[in-house]
């Protein structure tokens, strides 16, 4: 019994780490991790969409430059947004 006690007040007086209180700091590099991320849902997409698997890599490299270049538009077009205003 006393094992139990001593192993419980353990665990509970033991710090952790607590996802949602204490995040990870990727401030620095959360740019970079776009790329990989978007390159993950057009495959996703893709494979999903597409009737023959072929040319999967062709086509989730088109479909993952599409959407990085239009989410560098959409930034230089709310940038220049927030210029003018």
């Amino acid at each position: 019994m006393n094992t139990l006690v001593s192993l419980t007040q353990m665990v509970s007086t033991t710090p952790g780490w607590r996802p949602f209180l204490d995040p990870i700091a990727i401030d620095d590099y959360w740019l970079i991790l776009l790329v990989p991320l978007v390159f993950a849902v057009a495959l996703v997409y893709k494979a999903i969409k597409l009737d023959d698997l072929s040319n999967l890599m062709r086509q989730t490299l088109q479909l993952a430059g599409q959407i990085v270049v239009f989410m560098v538009l959409a930034a230089a077009a709310l940038w220049l947004l927030g210029a003018l205003v």
